[in-house]
Formats: structure tokens, sequence, C-alpha cells
């Protein structure tokens, strides 16, 4: 029994030797990423490390559960060298595999502002990531330097026992050894599972953490085998139908005068984050001057949002008012093949010729087949562009050569038009033609020269558009597809780190000017666009028209499991059926004071937010999972409960 025993304490050794390196990766995490936590307590700090230990102690469980019971067989075979040997090899490759996933999430994290779920195998598997793998390698190899040595750790101190004999065995002994198997099982599986009624989550950090720590707590191994084929949305029955449509209604229907058949061009700029804008952060010495210029020119917002984080989250968001409320994308979840009537379906009906422009590789992100599953009728990639010479190298065409195409080829297409360009330039690894090195500022972060080169580029498709015939009858909108690297404190926060400009331009148009302080967010386009055409009859969407007086207006996101709920000057976490923090964001920008334990404001949500909230995410889930994102006469008669 003693040398069965000594082989127990030997895996409890090794064990805890990854309990300290996956300590120790979380540290690095911490440092990558101090500024977000910089104006975090010291105490709240130490207890995301040390609670973060129990979400280490499953993921080393579930990851190494293979190892331990081959580790603990109560026979003979456990002494032998050769199978010792094939154990170290098993516990070197999987742990190795957890060490890196922890600290690429570390430089991911910067970009996400989440730790990563399972659905990032959909970009590690597509062919922008094999083309950028080697790219990733020499921008980031401090990571894999330092994944290589904590490799080296493992294998190092990677504890060895002291026996190499099998003990004579009696009936006794041999009950005793399974006794002991048995219950090492028992609590290797009780440690995976948790003690609660549920088995322990990513929403369980929530229970032990500030919402400034929760992804310091967690780590990356976790929260990718957490949402293994886990549903993508689940159903909510907070409402009845007839409840439900008392609140809030996806159906819009603007009754204006006759529709005005106005060009369309949507401009959604990578990685605009309204940081790098002066006139949006006047603490920024600015690195988007035409930009800001156009802005003073057309209608901005200064509450405006991205309802993702993602690329690929952006285009449901601005064309179909589908906002990214899961964990997969949505050209990427199941439900992509859902009947759905967006902004380049209805303008197509209305005899618009539609068109989508992105001068990155045909496939990339999967924007060409949601393109053309969502109505649009010709996209333009990097395989219909004629010079190769402008090709960066890295992800597709230079933005200035790629937007002075995007021009002549509108000038060719029958009007009316709708047509949207998607910019990539100031994407990692933020390339820039030769012949601009050191024109634009460098600034202090390493998307900023690449930032003020696709303004320059943006500057110089309005200057090439006006001399156009079609020019002065389109409506021009400005979004970004989301935020990127941030160095300040409230674009580092969860909620500026949705902050992007979007602004409506109209050359001819004198009353579109001015900033509003509305609320406004990606979903928020295609309503407005209809509102502002005209367009007179129902459709399906999410979000509100900017130009609709009478909306209820609020903001939605969602990462990691948490719902974040913009409405009536409050900014909530929701976490499933539960708020967690509330903000008073005009006030508290910086999220220092949650107001959650106030009476005076819980009631004010409760009465006012929560079931606008409830309802909005009942109706994004459901109309999912029954195939409803339409309009129809029938659309809440046959609504299923």
């Amino acid at each position: 029994m003693k040398v069965y025993f000594d082989y127990i304490k030997t895996l409890s050794y090794r064990l805890l030797l990854l309990v300290a390196i996956l300590q120790a990766t979380r540290l690095y995490f911490f440092i990558s990423n101090y500024s977000k936590f910089s104006d975090t307590s010291f105490g709240k700090i130490l207890w995301a490390f040390i609670v973060g230990i129990r979400f280490d102690l499953v993921s080393i469980g579930i990851y190494n559960s293979l190892f331990i019971l081959l580790s603990i067989l109560p026979i003979a075979i456990i002494t032998q060298k050769i199978y010792q040997s094939l154990l170290k090899t098993i516990f070197i490759i999987v742990n190795a595999l957890l060490i890196f996933t922890n600290l690429l999430d570390s430089e991911y994290f910067k970009f996400t502002q989440k730790r990563s779920t399972f659905d990032v195998f959909d970009v590690i598997k597509s062919d922008d990531f094999k083309n950028m793998a080697g790219g990733y390698l020499l921008d980031y190899w401090l990571i894999f330097l330092i994944g290589l040595f904590f490799t080296f750790i493992l294998i190092k101190f990677y504890p060895k026992v002291n026996s190499h004999k099998w003990e004579a065995t009696s009936i006794k002994v041999r009950i005793k050894q399974l006794a002991l198997f048995t219950l090492i099982i028992g609590a290797s599986y009780g440690t995976i599972r948790g003690t609660d009624l549920k088995p322990i989550t990513i929403t369980s950090a929530a229970k032990f953490a500030s919402p400034q720590t929760i992804s310091l707590v967690l780590n990356t191994p976790f929260t990718i085998i957490n949402t293994v084929n886990k549903k993508s949305v689940s159903k909510k029955n907070y409402f009845t139908n007839d409840e439900i449509k008392q609140i809030f209604s996806p159906i819009k229907h603007f009754k204006k005068p006759p529709f005005k058949p106005m060009n369309v061009v949507i401009l959604i700029l990578e990685s605009f984050g309204k940081e790098y804008s002066h006139l949006n952060n006047p603490s920024s010495p600015g690195y988007t001057p035409f930009l800001d210029s156009l802005s003073q020119q057309g209608l901005r917002f200064r509450y405006s949002f991205a309802n993702g984080k993602r690329s690929m989250e952006a285009l449901p968001s601005i064309f179909n008012s589908t906002p990214s409320l899961m964990d997969k994308a949505y050209a990427a979840s199941p439900y992509a093949a859902n009947k759905t009537e967006g902004l380049a379906y209805i303008l197509k009906k209305e005899g618009y010729y539609t068109s989508f422009m992105h001068g990155g590789a045909n496939g990339t992100m999967y924007f060409d087949k949601f393109c053309y599953m969502s109505g649009f009728e010709d996209y333009y990639g990097m395989n219909e562009y004629p010079n190769s010479k402008d090709y960066d190298g890295n992800w597709g065409i230079f933005d200035e050569p790629y937007l002075q195409y995007v021009v002549k080829k509108m000038s060719g297409f029958k009007q009316p038009f709708f047509n949207s360009v998607f910019t990539l330039s100031s994407h990692h690894p933020y390339t820039i033609p030769k012949k601009y090195k050191n024109v634009f500022s460098k600034g202090t972060s390493v998307i900023h020269e690449s930032i003020g080169y696709t303004d320059h580029a943006l500057k110089e498709f309005f200057e090439s558009a006006q001399k156009e015939d079609w020019y002065n009858n389109t409506l021009f909108i400005i979004s970004a597809d989301h935020t990127s690297i941030s160095e300040q404190t409230y674009f580092q926060k969860s909620l500026g780190a949705y902050a992007i400009p979007i602004i409506f331009f109209q050359a001819k148009d004198s009353l579109l000017k001015g900033e509003s302080l509305e609320l406004m967010q990606q979903i928020d386009i295609m309503p407005s666009v209809l509102d502002y055409l005209h367009y007179n009859k129902p459709f399906y969407a999410i979000g509100n028209s900017a130009f609709d007086s009478t909306a209820n207006r609020f903001i939605i996101n969602h990462i990691n499991d948490r719902y974040y709920f913009i409405h009536d000057n409050l900014y909530t976490a929701n976490i499933e059926d539960s708020v967690y923090y509330i903000y008073n964001y005009p006030k508290d920008s910086l999220l220092k004071k949650n107001l959650a334990r106030n009476k005076t404001v819980y009631q004010r949500y409760q009465e006012k937010s929560d079931s606008l909230f409830k309802a909005v995410l009942q109706t994004f889930n459901n109309d999912l999972i029954y195939n409803r994102s339409y309009p129809s006469s029938s659309y809440y008669s046959d609504k299923k409960d």
C-alpha cells in the first residue's frame, strides 16, 4: 500500500506544479493587460488570483483526466519505466497546449475584451489565420519564448517516483487500493463539476469576483471547454406573446411620404475606435483629421457603439439589424441560413443594385457567404481587383488604391445603388505602403500610423466621389466595425471598448448635421437608412431609427455570458436572468460605482429597463430558434411559446 500511496503523492506534486504554472500565466495575463486593471484595488486583484485557482483546477482536471486515470491505476504496470515515460509525454503535450492557449489569449484579449471561447476555432481553421500565422509568430515571439520556458519548467521539474517495484498485495490491501482509487476519481469529478446543483460555468466567476476581474479569474482552457457543443442561444420565456408586444416589437413600419430612391453607401472602417479621434476623444492628439472634419459636416452621435468585437459580427448588425448576442458569430452559427430580409434584400426589391466591396481575399471572415445570403447581388473582393501590385502582402489591397477603385466601380453602377465598402489597412499587422512611411504620426500604439493612412485614403475617396454625378444624390454612412488596441482607461472598460464613430452624411441635406445625444448602435443603422429614405413597408429590425423620436432607445452587447445593456442613463451587466452591476454611465464613465445595491436606482432599473432588456433578449433568441427574423402578417400570432 505504501508504494501505491507514493504514486498518488507524486501525482499530487505533478498537479501542484501545473497549478503554479497556470498561476504564472495568469500573472502574465495581468501584466500584459495591466491597464484594464490599473484602477482595481490590490485586494480585488489578489482575490482574483486566489479564486482563479478554483477554475484552474477544473481545467487541470478536465484536460488531464486521462493522465490522472492512468497515473492511479492500482496495478503493477504503473511501476514500469516505459509506462512512466508515456505518462510524462502525455503530461507535457497536454499541458504545453494549456500554457500556450493561456499565453496567446493574453494578446487576443486586447482586441476581444473576453477570454476566448470554442468559436475561436472558427478563426483558427480559416484561410485568414493560415495565411497570417507566420506573421503572428514574428509579432508575438515573446509569448512563444515564454511558453517554451514554462514547458521547459514542466519537463525539468516533473516530479519522479521514488520506487519502481510493485508491492506484494493481499486481498485487504487490494480493497484499500481500490477504495483509494475510487475516492480519487470521485474527488476529481467533484472538483471538475463543483458542489452546486449546476456544474461550474463561466458565469460562476461573477459569484466570486468583481466585474473588473472576471477575465482574470477565468482561464482560457476553461472558457473553451465550457462552450463546446453549447447552444448558440437558448429559448427565453420571460413574457407571453401578448405581453412582449406591449414592451418591444422588432416589426418596424414608418408611415412616411413617398419613398425617395437615393443612393446609399455604407463605409465600414476597420478598427476605427473613437479613441483615435480628437473630436471624440479630446485627450488624444487625433489620428483621423479627415473623419473628424466629415463628422462636423454630417450627423454624429456622442453615444455610438458597436454591437460586437469582431469584424464578422459587424455585418449582421449593420445590414440586418441583428446584434451579436451569442458566442458564435452569426455568419458562422447554425442560424446563418435563416430567412432574413435585411437592408440589401429590401433595397433590391425597391429596384436598387446592391453590392459589397472588400479588398481582402475572397472568403475572408465569411464576408462573401454572408453578403450573398443577405441579398447582395455582387461581391467584389481581392479576386476582382485588377492590379496585384497594390497587394499589401498580408490581408489584401491597400486602402488608398482600393477606395479609388470603389469610386470608379460605383460610377458604372446603375442608380439607385446600395454599396458597402469595408477597409482593411488598419487591421493587424497594420501595413501601409512604403511611400507613406514616416508621413503619418506613429503615435503611441502600433495601430496609429495605419489609422492615419486609412483616414487619408478616406479623404481621397470623398475628393474623387465629389466629382461624380451620383455624389449629391447619395446618403453616406460611416461606421467602424469594432474598436481595437486601447491605451486609455475609458476605452479599456466594457463601456468604452465598444465606442465607435457612426456618422450620417448627405452633401445636400442641411438638416443632417450636428451632434445627437441619442443612443446609437450598429443595429440602428439599417432602420435609420430606411426611415431616411421614407421606406413605408413593414420590416424586421432589433434596432431603432435614429430619426424616430418615439423610439425607446437602448444599446445591447454580449460577452462571455454577460449582457451589457444601456437604457435610461443606466449601464448594466446582466448575467443569466439577474442584473449584477448598474452604473450611471454619463456621470461614471469609468464604471467605478456599482449602484446595484442602491434601492432607488435598482427600483428604477426594474421599472424602466429590466423588462425592455428581457423583451429584446427573448425576441432575439426565440426568433433565431424559430427562424422568424423577418416581417409577416402573422408574426405575433404564429409565435411558439
